[in-house]
């Protein structure tokens, strides 16, 4: 015949004082969970930031860009206009 074990409460793995073992375990998981999102957050913002640098950066190099060809196009306009304004010249003065 099968035997019956009876259980009281308190007793069995997660008795009064199965809890109380379980309990560090429990705050140990929590605290690695709290790091676990410090860590990543922290990487996160990091991360954030290199990108806005980054672009920052480029920005700035591309209105350098931008800034280099408005005055090398603004030199080769006025060197082709006077230019031509030398040849316009010459070919309408009367000889």
């Amino acid at each position: 015949m099968a035997q019956t074990q009876e259980t009281t409460p308190g007793s069995g793995a997660f008795g009064a004082s199965g809890f109380d073992a379980v309990l560090p375990l429990a705050k140990e998981v929590w605290g690695l969970q709290l790091k676990t999102a410090q860590v990543f957050f922290e990487n996160t913002t990091k991360l954030t930031q290199t990108f806005a640098d980054f672009y920052q950066t480029q920005a700035a190099e591309s209105l350098k860009l931008a800034q280099t060809c408005f005055t090398t196009g603004k030199t080769v306009t006025e060197e082709v206009r006077r230019q031509f304004t030398t040849l316009a010249e010459r070919t309408t003065r009367p000889s």
